[in-house]
């Protein structure tokens, strides 16, 4: 028996002993427990949010001003919206006169490219 379905037989005895203040204590433990429950939920999905950072981090290496992905070599990502925001953002590229790089079309900030990684 969960919490909730005890609160609930609790609720339906207090009201057959017509106590007014027992009836209204257990409502107020139920609001508190639904309170707890949300709190929990969210909880739960911000560690499912850290989690999955970490996974992808460990994933990442940086080169040059640049993120790539370790396992299929995707890339370049920015590196100031993963440090800062955790987002994998990917970043355009071009050949300019200093050479290859990007600007991150999120935050606006510049990427070179190494040699290596031109193809």
């Amino acid at each position: 028996m969960g919490l909730f379905d005890t609160i609930k037989d609790l609720k339906a005895l207090a009201v057959g002993l017509e106590n007014i203040d027992l009836i209204s204590k257990l409502m107020d433990v139920q609001i508190q427990a639904y309170e707890i429950l949300d709190e929990n939920r969210e909880l739960r999905l911000k560690l499912e949010d850290l989690e999955r950072s970490e996974e992808i981090g460990s994933n990442l290496s940086y080169e040059g001003d640049l993120y790539y992905k370790k396992d299929d070599n995707s890339g370049p990502y920015c590196s100031k919206c993963w440090d800062v925001d955790k987002l994998l953002v990917r970043v355009p590229i071009e050949l300019y006169d200093t050479g290859w790089g990007g600007s991150c079309k999120n935050c606006k900030s510049w990427g070179n490219v190494p040699k290596h990684r031109i193809r």
